[in-house]
C-alpha cells in the first residue's frame, strides 16, 4: 500500500435504517434517536444514508431528512442520500427539496 492510498480513505460506509423501516408519521418515531445519533457521530464531509431498504416515505420522513440535512450543514458535512427511489426523488424535487439529491439516485453502498 502506498502512502497515498493510507492518506485518502474510500468513502464513508453508509448507514440505513432497518429494513422495512417507514419514514412516514407512523414508524418515524424510532428512527429520530438514529438519526440524532448519526448526526452527532457524522465527523466526515458527508453522512451517507441507505434508503433502499425504507418502506414508505412521508412528509414526516422528509421533515427529518431536512432537518439532518441543515445540522450537517452547520458542522460543515452534507447527507448523501442513496437507494432514493424516484417517485420519492420527484416529490422531494416538487417541493423544493432538491439538495436532498445531490448524492445522487439509485447509487450502491
Amino acid at each position: 500500500m502506498t502512502r497515498k492510498q493510507r492518506e485518502e480513505p474510500g468513502p464513508p460506509e453508509a448507514v440505513a435504517p432497518g429494513p422495512g423501516v417507514d419514514l412516514d408519521i407512523f414508524g418515524i418515531q424510532p428512527f429520530l434517536k438514529d438519526a440524532r445519533d448519526w448526526v452527532a457521530g457524522t465527523v466526515g464531509p458527508v453522512l451517507r444514508l441507505d434508503l433502499s431498504q425504507v418502506g414508505d416515505l412521508d412528509l414526516s420522513g422528509l421533515q427529518v431528512l431536512l432537518a439532518m440535512d441543515l445540522a450537517l450543514r452547520a458542522k460543515g458535512s452534507a447527507l448523501v442520500l442513496l437507494g432514493v427511489r424516484d417517485e420519492w426523488a420527484a416529490r422531494m424535487e416538487r417541493l423544493g427539496l432538491g439538495q436532498l439529491l445531490e448524492g445522487g439516485r439509485k447509487v450502491g453502498p
